[in-house]
């Protein structure tokens, strides 16, 4: 049997899209990174929206799991999922760019997503 991995197939699971009104998703581009926007992040989990993608959160792929397991000790009714690239052009301090999006999905309002899925796409 095949894993599927990813937020896309909760979302297409819960069939919440179709069945609840949800009001409002929070989508935003972050220009500090998800350590200089921390604050701004929390404040964003704590109005309790029903989906949250950040953009541009430039979450390394060796930290992915411990700002997931970071986000959910605190909210933990959110299921987390990150997805990093990584480009093979450097900054101007000869790092690779990161690209990452942070995507969250409220349990109170998508109640079928029953999983916390470890494997990011």
């Amino acid at each position: 049997m095949t894993r599927r991995t990813g937020w896309t197939p909760n979302l297409q699971i819960s069939g919440s899209i179709d069945t609840n009104t949800v009001a409002e998703a929070v989508p935003w581009n972050s220009r500090h990174g998800y350590k200089g926007s921390k604050e701004a992040v929390h404040q964003f989990f704590e109005q309790g929206p029903p989906i949250i993608c950040l953009q541009d959160v430039r979450i390394p792929k060796l930290e992915r799991q411990h700002v997931k397991r970071e986000l959910r000790c605190i909210f933990p009714h959110y299921f987390i999922y990150i997805t990093t690239a990584q480009s093979p052009r450097t900054n101007n301090r000869d790092r690779p760019h990161v690209f990452s999006v942070l995507t969250a999905l409220n349990s109170a309002f998508l109640p079928k997503v029953t999983h916390q899925c470890d494997a990011d796409t």
